[in-house]
């Protein structure tokens, strides 16, 4: 409606200067039109319907780094790129939330042995989450689901099959239908949260574009061999010793970085179905407020064993903050360091260098907890790790402000006395770098999640 009054004003403009001789008319007519043409480009978005590119094969034509109809894609890793909320690419006039790209390496035809190209291979678009767009009635959520089934039928003009990516993961119920045809296969997945035999919440609504119905498919983490799991350490020239592959999993503003993390060394293992959404509902996280560890630990408990992973707490260390300040406070006070601002062990208002050079004078246990690490990054296992992210610790960590955080170790250097640890914010938090008495120093706990 806006634009078309705003096409009414221009409309108006160019009565009132147009010229009455015919040459000019003419002319002004023209010109009249291209504008219409290019203000309609910029406001209404030359945009496509994603299912008739699907259908066509253009989707499949895609190049890594081109323009998505006025949107650019942003890295995730080196395999998958995301594409933020936007008005452009739609399906059957609804608009998504989120665009997720997942490329993948192709063999190049004989005659070109050695060298590979990168072809696009799957394409996951949101058409509902409830941490980016809020809760729906199950009434609301299903009204949409239906009718997002309706329109594919009619577009694809196949018969819908139930898909076998449809899977019980504790309390998690998704119902997914697929339809195939020969330009490849399209699920769509709808997800919600339970309590008994009844559901409590509604998760997502989910379409993915695929090449073919394999992609579909989710790993089985007993794949993962251990001698598969080392193949993913690298040695750098320097001494760092590091994790590479895990993918990225971007949490974006919501407070997810539990199940982000969890999602990635998951996506590592190979179960690329259960995302980031699954795993908030499963953890009960809120996307502003965050997860409790508490619930993340029992959460992951009950899913251990559908999953064939097993959860091992490596070191835990909140639960001795009490203590640990109480032995803080008569290090500074002999040090004349200035006291605590607040006396709860949860606020700790502390100066950040003392309280990580108190942390570090027990060096047995700082090498004890680096020692944990190397094991688990030696045989190519990620570290779940959980920080108390205070205002304290910013004169290392300016990108946490407060609270408690959670993200990944994945690697260490013994000689530069570092550790390498990966948040889900992008690409750019791919592969970051600590000192190792500061990392110590902030350490709530460590988990892994081992494919055995």
């Amino acid at each position: 409606m806006v634009a078309f009054f705003r096409l009414i004003t221009i409309f108006g403009v160019y009565r009132r200067t147009m010229s009455f001789t015919s040459t000019r008319w003419v002319i002004s007519n023209l010109s009249y039109g291209l504008v219409i043409l290019f203000y309609l480009m910029g406001t209404c978005g030359w945009g496509m319907d994603i299912l008739e590119s699907w259908q066509n094969g253009k989707l499949w034509e895609t190049k890594r780094g081109q323009s998505w109809y006025g949107e650019r894609a942003s890295n995730l890793d080196s395999n998958s790129q995301r594409i933020s909320a936007q008005n452009n690419v739609t399906f059957c006039s609804i608009k998504f939330g989120e665009i997720l790209l997942q490329w993948k390496k192709k063999n190049s035809a004989k005659g070109e042995a050695g060298t590979t190209e990168e072809q696009l291979h799957k394409v996951e678009c949101t058409i509902y989450n409830r941490g980016d767009d809020g809760d729906k009635d199950e009434k609301e959520f299903y009204e949409l689901f239906t009718s997002c089934q309706r329109m594919l039928g009619e577009r694809l003009k196949t018969k819908k099959k139930r898909s076998f990516a449809s899977q019980n993961a504790a309390k998690i119920k998704t119902e997914a239908w697929r339809w195939e045809s020969p330009q490849g296969t399209v699920v769509l997945v709808a997800g919600f949260s339970i309590e008994g035999h009844k559901a409590k919440r509604m998760e997502y609504i989910r379409l993915l574009l695929l090449r073919d119905r394999h992609a579909i498919r989710d790993g089985d983490p007993s794949d993962k061999t251990t001698s598969h799991l080392r193949d993913s350490v690298a040695c750098d020239s320097d001494g760092t010793v590091w994790i590479k592959g895990i993918p990225m999993v971007d949490q974006g503003s919501k407070g997810y970085c539990v199940p982000a993390s969890v999602a990635r060394m998951f996506a590592y293992y190979g179960m690329t179905s259960v995302d980031m959404h699954t795993l908030a509902a499963i953890c009960n996280s809120d996307s502003s407020d965050g997860t409790s560890l508490h619930s993340m630990q029992n959460a992951l408990k009950k899913i251990s064993g559908h999953f064939n992973i097993t959860l091992k707490t490596v070191a835990e260390y909140w639960h001795k903050r009490g203590e640990q300040l109480e032995k803080y406070d008569k290090y500074a006070k002999k040090r004349k360091l200035p006291p605590r601002k607040c006396q709860d062990p949860w606020i700790m208002e502390v100066d950040p260098k003392a309280w990580s050079d108190f942390c570090a004078s027990n060096k047995m246990n700082v090498q004890g907890w680096l020692q944990k690490i190397r094991t688990y990054i030696d045989r190519g296992i990620p570290i779940l790790w959980s920080v108390a992210a205070s205002q304290m610790y910013c004169h290392e960590d300016t990108s946490i402000r407060g609270g408690a955080h959670m993200r990944l170790i994945i690697g260490y250097n013994v000689k530069l006395g570092t550790i390498i640890f990966s948040d889900s914010w992008g690409e750019w938090a791919t592969k970051r770098v600590m000192n190792i008495n500061n990392a110590y120093a902030i350490t709530d706990c460590i988990y892994v999640l081992c494919p055995w």
